[in-house]
């Protein structure tokens, strides 16, 4: 044995070293299952033979942990072997909360005060990922009883009872729960402990999920206790949803992030409407925390669609007087993962109705105000979904401004210098019909064509008939511009070269309502398509930046004036100098309202706007691209507004300091 291990009397270590060799060295996933049982009864069984030696010895108990924690290694090389059981039987659930009673009590569980060998406490933290939730056992379990009479380790004078609510006390911080921790028991102590240490350990974890945590708020046997042992839990359950949120406001910006936030707001909202007060109000108290760490769920489709269903699912089950005994109160939302208890008398289904709508409301309320513009459309129509589905039911619904109330000195997009060319949704469909029309009437004769190289075609031809003062011209144009980005929408996979020629389009002819059309088209394609609205602002930036050394509009050479005091008979020559910067007003105005949807959900994207400065702005204090003259200001300083907007995104600001916050800086004040 190693000179280290020499205070070590009551344990064998070459029989620790076998039982590694064992974990680490089966093969069938039913042997390993098997072996965690046994192993975890040889951890308590040689807990309860230290606390008797050390009652013998009128010693503590931490004095001989050693021999006890020799065998958490062991736990670690098992534990990153077995698959997550989710339902262990009785016995085996009894044996992990007796497992973590004696790691608490023996201070296993606080890594940082450097009692024992680090690989001890990696086999805590993995024990921890699989380990069963610190419930009851069934709702008819009185837990106080249950942890009195079925818990390992007895109290005696090896243990400080008085420790222990000490360090439920500095854990929790909440003066207002000290009445209540200093009347817990000493097994509510360690119950408490094993709880709250498991749900720490798991919560840095990447995987960690925050829904399993209402199990201890609507556990019946935490709720029997008198006592108010279950506000202990629910003020856990809070600390850890807080550090949750903490933890997804560090992490990149993706898809991923977005389905994992969109589906903690589905199960808040299901949770909104259960049957138990005090879940109400935990799912009511995290889905405000949620939103406002992460402001675009107000507008997220997917939150929209589970509030309407939900909506639906209420008013369904109040047209029913009263449900018939012993029929099923659990009643499935279409879409959503589970089930939602309703109540059972009527008059309790309509109050719950009210309460749901009038937060839907105040959701859509609070959504319209701060969406960016091209969402509140959408969020119009639900609000008159909600209307239409709550009109028989007397619930009076705090009315949601509109668009043109809103206040228009704080929205970027007031007043366009261009006539607003706005493709409307009926509008869409029939380009779209057009070319799934041409699909199916190609595939029914057998016949094979090249579509994309069909759309190319008639656009190139619209480009070379293109005349801005005639409207037929015009008309042919768009009419071309709409075709190739329905064919774009319609491809299961993304057609980089049809991408590319929708992206290019301002630089092939730098007029404005030809520039406002292919803004529309874009809009589009990220409306229909979000999977393509990285490649696609990825090509669109890539044509800005064509543009840029091209010198055409907003980075025309300015021709310097001679005469600051002009005639009247001179305004008609300087007017002719000056730049035509409305196309790329109308480009910014779209990059506006692009980065007010993608810097809650994309860290690449928000690289790309950065990217977008470091190649428009220059770096050093020399003479600047963009045009000075008098009728480009409103265009510099609109697009100077889109770089502080971009500074104020928490993405480049993210801790450690990154270096692009500072570019940007200097590329601004350049």
């Amino acid at each position: 044995d190693s000179p280290e291990h020499h205070g070590y009397r009551h344990c064998s270590f070459t029989v620790i070293r076998t039982l590694e060799t064992v974990c680490a060295k089966i093969e069938q996933p039913q042997r390993l299952q098997e072996m965690l049982p046994w192993l975890l009864e040889l951890f308590v069984q040689r807990s309860l033979e230290i606390q008797k030696v050390c009652e013998r010895d009128k010693t503590s108990l931490k004095d001989q942990a050693g021999n006890v924690g020799v065998l958490l290694p062991v736990f670690a090389i098992l534990m990153k072997r077995i698959e997550y059981v989710e339902n262990f039987n009785n016995r085996t659930h009894r044996l992990f909360r007796d497992f973590w009673q004696i790691c608490v009590v023996m201070n296993f569980v606080r890594r940082g005060l450097g009692h024992y060998a680090d690989d001890w406490y990696d086999g805590v933290e993995a024990v921890a990922i699989n380990t069963p939730l610190m419930s009851s056992l069934g709702a008819d379990t009185f837990l106080q009883h249950d942890l009195q009479y079925n818990s390992a380790l007895r109290l005696d004078g090896t243990v400080q009872e008085s420790e222990l609510r000490q360090m439920i006390v500095e854990n929790l911080q909440a003066p207002e729960l000290n009445s209540i921790i200093y009347r817990m028991s000493y097994v509510q102590c360690t119950f408490f402990l094993s709880a709250y240490y498991i749900e720490h350990i798991r919560v840095s974890r990447p995987s960690f999920t925050c829904f399993h945590l209402f199990h201890y708020i609507q556990d019946k046997g935490i709720e029997k206790d008198k006592s108010g042992f279950h506000q202990c839990f629910e003020y856990m359950c809070n600390q850890i949803f807080k550090i949750h949120l903490r933890n997804l406001s560090n992490q990149s910006r993706d898809s991923r992030l977005q389905k994992q936030l969109e589906s903690i707001a589905q199960f808040l909202l299901v949770k909104f409407n259960s049957c138990a007060k005090r879940v109400r109000v935990t799912a009511d108290r995290w889905l405000s925390q949620l939103i406002e760490s992460f402001n675009h769920l107000l507008w997220s489709e997917e939150v929209l669609q589970c509030l309407a269903h939900l909506a639906q699912v209420l008013v369904d089950t109040t047209k029913s007087t009263r449900l018939e005994h012993g029929v099923q109160r659990d009643v499935t939302v279409p879409y959503q993962p589970g089930t939602m208890n309703i109540a059972e008398e009527a008059h309790d289904r309509t109050i719950m109705l009210r309460d749901f709508s009038k937060r839907f409301a105040g959701i859509l309320k609070e959504s319209i105000k701060f969406a960016p513009q091209e969402k509140v459309e959408m969020l119009k129509e639900y609000q008159e979904k909600l209307k239409i589905l709550v009109k028989d039911y007397d619930i009076h619904l705090e009315e949601v401004v509109t668009t043109e109330s809103r206040n228009s000195s704080s929205s970027l997009y007031s007043h366009r210098p261009y006539h607003n060319t706005t493709i409307s949704k009926a509008n869409r469909s029939k380009y779209y019909g057009h070319i799934e029309g041409m699909k199916s009437l190609v595939n029914f004769q057998g016949a094979q064509i090249n579509f994309s190289e069909m759309v190319l075609k008639k656009m190139d031809a619209a480009f070379d008939n293109f005349d801005p003062s005639n409207k037929a011209s015009m008309g042919e144009l768009e009419e071309a511009m709409n075709h190739i980005t329905a064919y774009l929408i319609s491809e299961p996979q993304l057609d980089r070269k049809i991408l590319r020629a929708i992206c290019w389009i301002p630089v092939r002819c730098f007029n404005t309502d030809v520039v406002a059309m292919a803004t529309n088209c874009w809009e589009w394609v990220v409306s229909k398509r979000p999977e393509f609205d990285t490649y696609l602002l990825l090509e669109i930036i890539a044509a800005w930046k064509a543009t840029v050394f091209q010198k055409m509009g907003l980075f025309e050479e300015t021709q310097p004036c001679k005469r600051p005091v002009v005639t009247d008979n001179k305004l008609q020559e300087l007017a002719s100098t000056a730049p035509n910067t409305t196309p790329h007003r109308i480009w910014i105005d779209f990059f506006m309202r692009r980065f007010e949807v993608i810097k809650w959900q994309s860290s690449k994207q928000v690289e790309l706007f950065t990217s977008l400065f470091h190649s428009t702005l220059p770096l050093t204090s020399q003479t600047s691209i963009l045009s000075t003259h008098i009728t480009a200001i409103g265009a510099r300083f609109h697009f100077l507004h889109l770089g502080l907007l971009l500074l104020q995104n928490d993405i480049i600001r993210r801790p450690p300091p990154q270096q692009t916050e500072w570019v940007v800086v200097e590329h601004i004040d350049s």
